[in-house]
């Protein structure tokens, strides 16, 4: 086997090694793909009409429009910020709440709803201002 290999050129090497830089770049070109459809996060290009109707649904899914938390009453339509147990950090317009303690909040970019028992800190922005 020895011999076989001493009996290649230069030029053989060379064209080995670059095959299999190209068969190593295909793969990991191919598992990027694989991972990007995997993505969990789902991008949409909204328009201004989706939005809302979008807002129509969230108002029907979240038809309390106060919620006390921590003695603190916060209606509909109110600027929060809220802090949860895994210290994210959302501000926006509070929608509501529904009947299972899980509360709706229209941010800039994000609907979020959250349950209430894993928010830590719940503040009103329209009171600081």
């Amino acid at each position: 086997m020895l011999e076989r290999l001493s009996s290649l050129s230069a030029y053989n090497y060379l064209y080995a090694a670059l095959l299999a830089f190209c068969i190593t770049y295909f793969i990991m070109k191919l598992r990027k793909l694989k991972g990007m459809m995997k993505n969990d996060e789902l991008t949409m290009n909204i328009t201004e009409i989706d939005k809302n109707m979008v807002m129509e649904r969230c108002t029907k899914m979240f038809p309390i429009e106060s919620v006390s938390f921590n003695g603190t009453v916060f209606r509909k339509g109110m600027n929060v910020r809220i802090t949860t147990m895994q210290k994210k950090v959302f501000q926006g317009e509070f929608i509501g709440k529904n009947d299972i303690d899980v509360i709706c909040i229209v941010t800039k970019e994000h609907i979020i709803a959250h349950e209430i028992r894993k928010i830590v800190e719940m503040v009103s922005l329209d009171e600081t201002k």
